[in-house]
């Protein structure tokens, strides 16, 4: 029996035996999501005042913090959004008699940040927020409300917020000019890279206008690069999910930084929205514009396809990694050691009513257990009845679910051809190793399967 056979009927013995299990377990769910008001009188004026809209919400990405917070934004595609940017506590989640809790969500870091006035002193419309591992968090403001429709409004710039997560305290601001924006251009989602604690470069996704955003944090400049990967492949300009259709000629959504503690080997993993393969770059061409600008041929892209477009991905400490296919309702994992194609592509979850369309991942690993490979958190949503304004308000509408990667994977082809080595190498100024690691999860310059491709 051929290896590529084994494969294929152990992915298919998988498939039945797991994909309906437990092991993706709903912990949150919300119809609408709601917030926490200073006070009852605050909550009647913004409602007077159509400063809150119940129902005018959109989650799109979720965020692990390791003080026990769950960030989660909503960027201010319509009016009457209180509050761009939210948290919530580990604490607050539990089921009741009726099923998973629905809390209030409490503006971060408080209420006046999210004023979301003309002033543009605090969050507009924030799109991604992420965190370190050296206690900050990084929050991308795309300054852009109304975001979805053709005459949106640039109401403020374009910025990039690092908070202490210990103090909730703005510690670092940076903001793009004309020379790095187009006139459409929204970023999307954003992917932190440390070196060490002091030299940290962040990357950020023009969904729209079809770039990539690299910023020095140390030094505060920042540049944008084109190639071919970051545009929206026509055929799959169109979502399908639950039997709902949306046309969406979105570029780049998903990024993924693989976790190797080599900054000088390290990879970003990116595709676009509208598209099926998955696409890297060393992140060492990216930190350099002249190699970035004048090497497309450092940019790869797979050979296959998956069946359905994906609108974020995340590895876990392993680099495996997940996301989801939006057209199936399922959660999958995949092993970039092996080819994009199907066969390699494993359901690990499907339900195509509560997973129909997963917008936020993101995986906590705790920086001092070695044998914790992290915890998944999953954002589902009714996102594209959201876009079509048909989205059911006695129908739950947000879900979060939580597993452990290990289970996920457990006996799938996603763990095979993973050795696991010694910790990595200890960097100035990062906290101790994370854990297990595989120096050969993708041997040679590129995986099986990719090519590169000239500008």
């Amino acid at each position: 029996m051929t290896t590529s056979v084994l494969l294929l009927l152990l992915s298919f013995w998988y498939l039945l035996a797991v994909i309906d299990s437990h092991v993706l377990k709903e912990i949150l769910a919300w119809k609408a999501l709601d917030w926490k008001f200073k006070s009852k009188e605050d909550r009647e004026s913004a409602i007077e005042n159509e400063r809150f809209v119940k129902g005018n919400a959109m989650a799109t990405q979720i965020e692990y913090l390791h003080d026990h917070r769950i960030a989660i934004t909503t960027p201010r595609f319509k009016e009457g959004i209180p509050a761009t940017l939210s948290t919530i506590r580990e604490s607050q989640i539990g089921c009741g008699k009726d099923g998973p809790q629905s809390p209030l969500l409490r503006p971060y870091p408080n209420w006046k940040w999210n004023n979301g006035d003309m002033a543009c002193d605090g969050l507009t419309s924030v799109t991604a927020a992420k965190a370190d591992m050296c206690g900050r968090l990084w929050v991308l403001d795309s300054g852009v409300v109304d975001m979805m429709n053709p005459y949106r409004t640039t109401v403020c710039s374009t910025k990039i917020v690092a908070f202490d997560l210990a103090s909730d305290d703005a510690i670092r601001e940076y903001t793009f000019g004309d020379y790095i924006l187009k006139s459409n251009s929204i970023l999307i989602n954003l992917a932190v890279d440390v070196i060490t604690c002091e030299q940290v470069y962040l990357y950020s996704a023009d969904a729209i206008e079809f770039g990539l955003i690299v910023t020095d944090t140390a030094s505060g400049d920042s540049w944008r690069i084109e190639h071919k990967l970051f545009f929206p492949y026509p055929s799959w300009g169109t979502l399908v999910s639950n039997r709902q259709h949306l046309d969406l000629m979105m570029g780049v959504t998903s990024l993924a930084l693989q976790p190797d503690y080599n900054p000088d080997s390290r990879k970003l993993f990116f595709h676009s929205l509208a598209g099926a393969k998955e696409n890297f770059v060393a992140t060492r061409i990216l930190r350099n514009y002249s190699l970035a600008s004048s090497m497309p041929q450092e940019f790869y892209f797979s050979n296959g396809e998956a069946t359905s477009q994906c609108p974020n991905a995340i590895f876990d400490r392993r680099g495996i990694l997940f996301f989801s296919l939006v057209s199936s309702g399922a959660l999958v994992c995949w092993n970039p050691a092996t080819e994009h194609v199907p066969e390699n592509i494993i359901p690990i979850a499907q339900n195509p009513e509560t997973l129909k369309f997963i917008t936020g991942l993101s995986v906590d690993i705790h920086p001092f257990e070695v044998d914790h490979l992290g915890i998944l958190w999953t954002l589902s949503t009714s996102f594209i009845e959201y876009m079509r304004d048909a989205m059911n308000p006695d129908m739950v509408n947000f879900r979060i679910f939580v597993a452990n990667t290990r289970d996920l994977s457990h006996g799938t082809p996603c763990e095979y051809a993973q050795p696991y080595g010694g910790p990595p190498p200890q960097y100035s100024g990062v906290p101790p190793p994370m854990g297990h690691y595989s120096p050969h999860l993708l041997p040679g310059p590129y995986p099986p399967s990719y090519q590169h491709l000239g500008g």
